[in-house]
């Protein structure tokens, strides 16, 4: 934006018209007949350079919500400074972004920045960083201004997975999760990264979870790590926010050649998922081994410390990640879903004679159990007139079995249905009982 000269600023414009002010008043006051002494006219603009510092005062301690007498005076300074058109920087920044109006950044006086409760800020000078700034108002000195605005707030970064064989298309610099197993399988999969800026502390951030206080934690050390240590790929600068997931990425990467395929669609018995155990490690090496909730599978990473310590020194902590959707290429997909159904179906077959054969064999012996209850039904009452030392002829026997038959027929839970079957016992029951012991007609 091109400098405006120094009579087109409005401080110029305000200047030029309190200067013309008092020069009409000393030309309207030599007009008096008798003329106002040196000393009232003095006396006056006094008055009027008091009372307006007075004004200015007042008003400037309702503009921002000033609590201190130091920032109650620095308000009043820069409200003069404003008047008088030599300001600095006026900004707003909100969920870590900056509000401002065009132009604002090239201004060298003192300033203002109002902070929300989710951001925090760094300034710098031409020549070096100067500090960190929190939640709240902070005010800027000459020649200071802001170099990054910061979200205080959990964020995440991911990446998809691509076609494991279109990666040859990818730009050099683009990231990817492109990887290769232990036997040379290029696969990928979906990758993501909670991180927040390191609240200084190896407890859970707070986020929130404490009314009394603010809802997030800043950590002045941690934001200048933040800003002092921008990473350059190519000669192209990547922002804070970027290295978590850029080492999510090279430590999939790491991880993925340790594993053959096969052995990434392995699940033994009571095991997480390859993945999930991928998962695991990676954050493992990305969370110092001194926070909660860290995992114990450090002891067998190699060299566990070296990810976290480059997090550390970026003043960044990584609170999740997540590896999903393994990606194959295409014929190689095919082909393991072809073997996966050949063995799934192997396995259902398998299951499904064995069930036929635990079915067929349930059925027998339940024919061979109703049988014997069937049997001992219809014997109930010879074996009890057995039992009371009774020998029951051809004729009796037939007729208790016939009447024991008939019982069985009447029973709802032992026959369904069995009401003409147990009348047409009942007609052959009284047939027999016209026979004589040897089941032969009377002789008449």
């Amino acid at each position: 934006m091109r400098r405006k000269r120094f009579y087109q600023r409005p401080g110029f414009r305000r200047l030029a018209t309190l200067v013309a002010g008092i020069a009409l008043y000393l030309w309207i006051s030599s007009l008096l007949e008798e003329p106002l002494p040196a000393l009232l006219v003095v006396g006056h603009m006094l008055l009027a350079a008091i009372g307006l510092m007075l004004a200015v005062a007042l008003s400037s301690q309702f503009i921002l919500p000033v609590r201190s007498s130091s920032e109650r005076l620095a308000v009043f300074w820069r409200v003069l400074a404003y008047w008088v058109g030599i300001r600095g920087p006026v900004m707003v920044i909100q969920n870590g972004r900056v509000i401002e109006a065009p132009g604002e950044r090239e201004r060298s006086g003192s300033g203002v920045l109002l902070i929300d409760q989710a951001s925090a800020a760094v300034l710098r000078t031409k020549t070096r960083f100067t500090r960190a700034v929190g939640p709240g108002i902070a005010f800027t000195k000459p020649e200071e201004y802001l170099a990054e605005a910061l979200d205080l707030r959990r964020q995440v970064r991911s990446v998809e997975s691509v076609d494991p064989l279109s990666g040859s298309s990818l730009q050099q610099d683009d990231l990817a999760s492109l990887a290769r197993t232990e036997d040379g399988i290029p696969i990928a999969a979906d990758l993501s990264v909670t991180f927040i800026l390191d609240p200084g502390h190896n407890n859970s951030p707070r986020e929130g979870s404490q009314p009394h206080l603010p809802p997030f934690e800043f950590n002045a050390s941690a934001a200048e790590k933040a800003v002092f240590g921008h990473t350059f790929h190519q000669g192209v600068e990547i922002p804070w926010t970027e290295i978590p997931l850029r080492l999510v990425a090279d430590l999939w990467r790491e991880e993925a050649k340790n594993w053959c395929l096969e052995a990434l669609f392995t699940i033994e018995q009571d095991q997480i998922t390859p993945l999930a155990h991928i998962q695991d490690r990676i954050l493992n090496r990305l969370i110092p081994t001194t926070l909660e909730g860290s995992t114990t599978i450090s002891s067998d990473a190699e060299d566990p410390n070296r990810e976290s310590q480059i997090l550390h020194s970026r003043g960044i902590r990584v609170l999740d990640v997540k590896v999903s959707d393994l990606r194959l290429p295409p014929d190689i997909s095919e082909g393991h879903t072809e073997r996966w159904r050949e063995a799934w179906a192997g396995a259902v077959q398998g299951a499904l004679a064995q069930a036929t054969r635990e079915a067929d064999l349930a059925r027998q012996l339940g024919e061979i159990e109703a049988q014997e209850n069937l049997a001992r039904e219809i014997t109930a009452e010879l074996r009890s007139q057995i039992a009371k030392g009774s020998i029951p002829n051809m004729q009796e026997t037939l007729g208790m079995l016939l009447q024991d038959a008939g019982r069985v027929c009447t029973d709802q839970e032992l026959v369904a249905d069995g009401s003409a079957l147990a009348m047409h016992l009942r007609q052959i029951s009284d047939e027999v009982a016209s026979l004589d012991g040897d089941c032969q007609p009377r002789a008449s």
